[in-house]
């Protein structure tokens, strides 16, 4: 059975606005979020370098706690770049899901416009 050219029309805008939905919203949620924590995370970071230049290190455990206050900030400002990075590997992924479902339904409309109709005389 033959669906209607307005109902083809239907079910492209569903997928064009899904599509966007996908594309944009949740993607520049997430990266929103991540800004939030990348931007409080700097600010605090600034914290912690003013803490290890007014701290003597004068003792040992004072030192080795600076260092470590310093190894953790390194490991967060990773963390969070590692974050960014998957986000935008993901996102590249959801794009190339995308295009291949359009392609397919693209297709799938493309043989269902050139399928050839059955004569009466004829066998299929």
């Amino acid at each position: 059975m033959a669906s209607s050219p307005f109902m083809s029309k239907i079910r492209h805008l569903d997928n064009t606005i899904a599509k966007w939905l996908m594309r944009h919203f949740y993607f520049i949620f997430f990266q929103i979020i991540l800004v939030a924590v990348f931007v409080y995370w700097f600010t605090t970071v600034f914290g912690v370098i003013d803490f290890n230049f007014r701290v003597p290190k004068s003792t040992l455990t004072e030192h080795l706690l600076t260092a470590q206050m310093t190894s953790l900030n390194m490991i967060v400002l990773l963390m969070i770049i590692n974050s960014f990075w998957l986000l935008y590997m993901f996102n590249c992924i959801m794009r190339i899901m995308h295009t291949q479902r359009d392609m397919s339904y693209t297709l799938s409309r493309m043989r269902h416009q050139n399928k050839p109709k059955n004569t009466p005389g004829k066998n299929p």
